[in-house]
């Protein structure tokens, strides 16, 4: 050791950051003794557990741990003399400059950890023009500090624990609301795609395929935008093939009515029925409501738009195969022949016609100025009654 520690402008205070390796770090200040030093992990003194080595040395020395600090820790190193006279000179006693130097020295670090510590504080700008107290007031529990009018530090009168709780609530709030938008969102789009999947909106031919381009499903509409025949009607997809939608309440034939309502009389009653179901009657019964009519001045075959209507012709009439018109089964037509020469009604191939109440099958005629109705009992089955008809 030299005569005396050499002091120089150094900074009484380093850290380091273990990596769970390392077991010695050192410090470039000097000490005068080991428990000049104060050694720190983490936020917490080290009391034992290391040894200190270079004191007395003017270059420092160096800390090692008995165990390597935990990676990430950090280690802060600082001088801390203490702040006391270690020398009492006599009156008239020997001069001895060794033990001047050492207690200058003394002085001088005192002086360094002075300085690191107030370095740490808060402090004004060295340019700042303010006079104001920075005395810190009493503390107030749940409150802040703030400047006053005059630059000295005051209690806040507000809550900003409280404030802070109030906005977390609001953020929370806008949160959940945020959330729940989205769930809405994407609520309404899934419905509305399950919408579009079902109602293909206004259109000229019969679709393949759904607005997305996926198959389509048994109960797809749409409305065929204008028909040869009409206006225009709302299809539907019977997974097969679309046809329409509805019949209109004012074109409901009765004919199925009356055949159900017989169908549960006694059979004396039956028979008297049938019996006063004459050309006449059944004009009657097909007044009760108006069938709209579907004019027809040449040949025609059957199409699903005459469900529910009257084909008003004075030529022959095809019932047509599922193949080329398809109607459900139920489906009724009616057929007027409006002028004075019979007509064919005659069923396509593979298609079986059949009177009502006999067991003639195949083509039938209906006299002049008569009216038959036609009706689909079955797959490529349909059954015919009606005045003029043989």
């Amino acid at each position: 050791m030299s005569d005396h520690i050499r002091i120089g402008d150094i900074r009484p205070r380093i850290q380091y950051v273990g990596n769970g390796a390392v077991k010695t770090f050192s410090f470039p200040f000097p000490i005068f003794a080991e428990s000049d030093l104060t050694v720190f992990r983490d936020a917490e003194p080290c009391l034992d557990g290391f040894d200190v080595n270079g004191a007395g040395e003017s270059g420092g020395g160096g800390v090692t741990f008995d165990a390597p600090p935990p990676a990430g820790s950090v280690i802060t190193l600082a001088r801390a003399v203490p702040i006391a006279r270690t020398t009492d000179f006599q009156d008239g006693g020997t001069f001895r400059a060794g033990v001047i130097n050492e207690e200058l020295d003394r002085l001088v670090c005192m002086a360094q950890q002075l300085r690191e510590e107030l370095e740490r504080t808060v402090r004004r700008a060295p340019a700042s023009v303010s006079t104001g107290a920075l005395t810190l007031p009493d503390p107030v529990p749940g409150r802040a500090l703030k400047f006053a009018a005059d630059g000295a530090l005051i209690a806040s009168f507000g809550d900003p624990d409280g404030a802070q709780l109030a906005a977390s609530g609001h953020a929370e709030a806008a949160e959940v609301a945020r959330a729940a938008a989205e769930a809405a969102r994407d609520q309404m789009l899934a419905l509305y795609d399950e919408f579009d999947d079902r109602y293909l909106g206004v259109k000229s031919v019969d679709p393949a395929t759904d607005n997305d381009g996926s198959p389509l499903f048994p109960g797809a509409l749409y409305f065929r935008q204008s028909e040869p025949d009409g206006p225009g009607a709302m299809m539907v997809y019977t997974g097969v093939a679309w046809v329409a939608a509805y019949v209109a309440g004012d074109s409901v034939l009765t004919t199925s009515n009356l055949v159900a309502t017989i169908s549960a009389f006694a059979p004396a009653d039956k028979a008297a029925a049938r019996a006063g179901l004459d050309a006449a009657s059944v004009v009657d019964a097909d007044a009760l409501r108006d069938v709209a009519p579907q004019a027809k001045a040449s040949a025609y075959v059957l199409a699903p738009v005459d469900r529910g209507r009257s084909v008003d012709t004075v030529a022959d009439v095809a019932v047509p195969a599922d193949a080329v018109a398809p109607f459900p089964v139920g489906a009724v037509v009616t057929v007027t022949n409006l002028g004075p020469a019979a007509i064919a009604i005659s069923p396509q191939a593979g298609v079986t016609l059949r009177q009502a109440g006999t067991a003639n099958a195949g083509a039938r005629t209906l006299l002049g100025y008569g009216i038959a109705t036609l009706r689909k009992v079955a797959a490529e089955t349909w059954f015919v009654a009606g005045a003029g008809l043989s």
